[in-house]
């Protein structure tokens, strides 16, 4: 390959045997090789342009090499991810801990409820033949599930706009967090031990939006309050900042979906009962508020 103009900031051309191409900076652009057959498509600086042009071919072993590091580097990320939580401060490692048990309470509940309320309360089955008796039956409970999880919703807009800071000045961050984690699970047994009734069901699932209320906001005003005094809660302020905080926090709610996804499916098949789904909710629930006694909430308990 040629250069039919000599590489500058503005403007790459490639020479007319490959037909022109301007690469402008900041513009995803591609390479066409004729001898390879291999498209590179990436974002184009002007060194990056200077680059692409001068090495002129993208030859199939760097595309190999590539996905091969690609591959390490995603066969990496869960020791990466251990160590990076691991490697936190004691205070924000507990935090996490609990923080991820309440997510897998509150997701246990919100990603099964529907399938929970079809099989168990309607006794439909989502294998059925379509337009069979049990598929109707599905249907409708999957449809009345729903309306739990909007009541679910709804008692949690509510609780948190207009209750918890109530609950907080009356019982503290660590009484409040506990609370709502309580309700939690005490709906989440409520489900399980009166399945047989729709109302008290819903009515427990309207309660569980308690616990959702809490896990969204508690633990996210604790980060705030250690990162604003960091060498009083990490003994140090060369770790990290709220942002990095926050961020471990916050993979704490994608790990608990991808863990349910993972087990809950295999272990409701291996004990054919859907009960475990709100069964995982409960016990989660309990261990988190027993994981809780670990977490500083205040400056006394780090006494």
């Amino acid at each position: 390959m040629t250069l039919a103009t000599p590489p500058t900031i503005t403007n790459l051309a490639v020479s007319s045997s490959w037909g022109h191409r301007f690469y402008q900076p900041k513009l995803r652009t591609a390479i066409v090789s004729r001898s390879s057959g291999f498209l590179c498509l990436g974002r184009v600086t002007p060194l990056t342009a200077a680059l692409s042009i001068r090495r002129a071919i993208c030859r199939p072993w760097n595309i190999i090499t590539a996905g091969l590091t690609i591959l390490k580097n995603i066969l990496y990320l869960p020791l990466a991810y251990y160590r990076t939580v691991y490697n936190a401060p004691v205070v924000l490692r507990n935090l996490y801990l609990a923080d991820l048990l309440s997510w897998i309470a509150v997701m246990a509940h919100n990603l099964f409820y529907t399938d929970f309320v079809a099989v168990v309360v309607y006794g439909g089955k989502p294998d059925a033949p379509l337009g069979s008796v049990y598929d109707l039956l599905f249907d409708e409970g999957v449809r009345m599930g729903s309306w739990g999880l909007l009541l679910h919703s709804i008692t949690a807009i509510v609780y948190a706009v207009f209750v918890q800071e109530h609950m907080i000045r009356w019982l503290g961050l660590k009484g409040a967090y506990k609370l709502g984690l309580a309700v939690h699970s005490a709906s989440m047994a409520a489900t399980v031990l009166f399945s047989s009734s729709l109302t008290c069901i819903n009515l427990a699932a309207a309660a569980s939006g308690v616990g959702y209320a809490v896990v969204t906001t508690i633990p996210n005003s604790l980060v705030t309050m250690y990162n604003e005094e960091a060498v009083t809660y990490y003994g140090t302020n060369t770790w990290g900042g709220v942002g990095e905080a926050i961020a471990i926090l916050d993979s704490g709610y994608y790990l608990s979906q991808i863990c349910l996804s993972v087990v809950m499916g295999h272990l409701v098949e291996l004990t054919g009962l859907p009960h475990y789904y709100v069964i995982v909710a409960c016990v989660a629930g309990v261990a988190a508020i027993l994981i809780s006694d670990k977490v500083v909430f205040t400056k006394k308990d780090l006494e």
